[in-house]
């Protein structure tokens, strides 16, 4: 089971499309784990009535901490063998699981990560894209070049082993670059990506 951690704070403008995402995905042995950091919005309604509607949904409501301990409590909560986050401002291709899950396991692997494709908010064009679509390049602790554009510097876009990485937790204290320190602490810990 892959258990997925969303942590929100007043996304709801952009949470149906993001859950939706999660919820179609043609891997379905799912956990999905909608954390609510306090939310004044109506994303914590959002997230209820969509747990009514998918038994794999769990909503965890907590007073407002940031990202990171939103993040931390799902880390806490979760039950899977492997994990990722998706941020809820966010969606993700309809094969995600299914493709970072196979290279794990092809490359026995411990992190897989893919880029992403950013979109101008209004027209919907495609800004940037990677470049190394269909690849597969496999990176260790000893080689792993943070200038290079291969790297990938956020926690977002990769499924993670849980029981190689359960005891890594983001820094509270950071407001910026806290899922970089994140990554690279799970590399530090000698990841096969």
């Amino acid at each position: 089971m892959i258990s997925v951690i969303v942590p929100i704070y007043n996304k709801e403008k952009y949470l149906k499309s993001c859950i939706n995402s999660i919820i179609n995905q043609t891997y379905k042995d799912l956990e999905i784990l909608l954390i609510d950091d306090g939310s004044t919005d109506d994303s914590f309604q959002i997230c209820k009535n969509y747990q009514q509607l998918d038994q794999r949904i769990r909503v965890i409501s907590k007073e407002n901490g940031g990202v990171s301990s939103a993040r931390n409590l799902g880390l806490e909560n979760c039950k899977g063998s492997y994990f990722a986050f998706i941020d809820p401002d966010d969606y993700v291709n309809e094969n995600y699981f299914f493709k970072l899950l196979n290279c794990i396991k092809e490359n026995d692997a411990d992190i897989a990560y893919c880029y992403a494709i950013d979109s101008d908010e209004k027209s919907g064009e495609t800004v940037t894209a990677s470049t190394n679509s269909g690849k597969c390049l496999q990176l260790s602790k000893e080689n792993y070049d943070w200038c290079s554009p291969d790297a990938h510097k956020v926690a977002w876009g990769a499924l993670y082993r849980k029981d190689k990485l359960k005891e890594i937790r983001f820094d509270e204290d950071l407001t910026i670059a806290e899922d970089t320190l994140y990554f690279a602490r799970c590399i530090q810990a000698g990841c096969k990506i």
